[in-house]
């Protein structure tokens, strides 16, 4: 997914782009095993990568938001300005590699992106999904950049609008409103998905990693509500996900693994516990596993260009396919070596996309720069 923020309030930390890098490489490989695969049945991958990602994509974006909010409340910036700089930003990094992908994926008449271009171009594949059918094939991805760029449209004003001593409130009700939303959307969808893809849906995990900043933020900083949501956290998040597990296991709750009946219960728990790892990376970084995993500089490497990793992957065992069409030939491979050649490649793409195309545009935020603030050491 997107590359979360430039500067969170704290500033740029490495060891959050070596989360993202563990957030993508879940979902890659949730996809190109395949739900039944051993490996997925143990836990849910895919869906606790793109939690991963909805949590530091709440945490980040928020700090960034509560930094312009400071700015506009000592009257150093304009709201309209910190708006405008905002989406100039998220625009330069989010749309040209999305939309020159689709325009490939369209020339390439990949899944059934003929059909459905519209919702893809106007980031609604989340609602196609939701009333059309669950996600499933090489766009079946999507769904999350469309509940995330939602999210980027609305969560703004809601910070920068809603007065600094309701924003507690505001968070902690959006988490709240998370089940009852993914419940109502089941229900109206004749119950043939499982609800989670709207964006209200979304809020537990988006919503607490903001809640996360909220804390953190310089001017509204609580460290004992900082602690005691890290502790639920480990102590409820973490047994809480592997029970559900046990539990969705001995149910044999259909092929395409969580039930409707446990997606809420798990977003919630996994909210939880991710809210407790992106808390305890966030603040410290010096232990061995942040050293010498989270700040390696492949594992970083791999976060800066999980957006187009992400974007990428699904697409690639398709244009396989297409290329042994089109080129006569055919590399036999079956079970880890392809895996692992699909993952080659996907990186390879994502790393040239970084390097030849999104790097040079990225450069170009430099003239839309945030008012700087005095940063805050945690």
């Amino acid at each position: 997914m997107a590359e979360a923020a430039d500067n969170c309030a704290t500033g740029h930390m490495l060891q959050l782009d070596g989360l993202r890098a563990f957030a993508a490489l879940s979902v890659v490989l949730f996809h190109y095993l395949g739900a039944k695969h051993p490996f997925n049945q143990i836990l849910p991958w895919g869906a606790l990568g793109v939690e991963l990602f909805f949590v530091l994509s709440g945490f980040l974006i928020t700090g960034i938001l509560l930094r312009c909010k400071a700015q506009v409340e000592t009257g150093e910036a304009t709201l309209g300005r910190e708006l405008s700089v905002f989406y100039l930003r998220r625009s330069l990094r989010i749309f040209p590699i999305y939309y020159l992908t689709l325009l490939l994926v369209w020339l390439a008449d990949i899944g059934s992106i003929r059909e459905t271009i519209a919702w893809h171009a106007t980031y609604t594949s989340n609602v196609y999904f939701q009333f059309k059918g669950a996600p499933e094939g090489p766009l079946a991805h999507l769904w999350s950049l469309s509940v995330e760029e939602q999210f980027y449209l609305v969560w703004p004003w809601a910070i920068l609008l809603v007065p600094r001593k309701h924003l507690e409130a505001l968070l902690v009700g959006a988490i709240a409103l998370a089940p009852i939303s993914r419940m109502f959307f089941w229900y109206i969808s004749d119950r043939a998905t499982w609800g989670g893809s709207m964006p209200t849906s979304c809020l537990e995990t988006l919503g607490i990693g903001a809640l996360l900043a909220f804390y953190r933020d310089p001017r509204s900083v609580d460290e004992r509500k900082r602690e005691r949501l890290a502790q639920l956290g480990f102590w409820i998040g973490l047994p809480g996900l592997l029970l559900l597990q046990i539990i969705g296991y001995a149910l044999r709750n259909g092929e395409r693994g969580l039930s409707a009946a446990l997606s809420s219960p798990h977003a919630m728990l996994s909210a939880l516990l991710f809210v407790w790892v992106v808390d305890r990376c966030s603040r410290d970084a010096s232990g061995l596993f942040g050293k010498k995993v989270l700040r390696n500089s492949a594992i970083t490497f791999l976060g800066k260009i999980s957006y187009a990793l992400y974007l990428f992957h699904n697409f690639v065992p398709s244009a396989w396919k297409q290329f042994h069409q089109w080129s006569g030939h055919h590399i036999d491979l079956s079970g880890t070596p392809k895996v692992l050649a699909h993952i080659a490649i996907s990186i390879l793409l994502a790393s040239l996309s970084w390097f030849l195309f999104e790097r040079p545009i990225s450069r170009l935020k430099r003239y839309f720069e945030y008012e700087r603030v005095p940063q805050h050491r945690v």
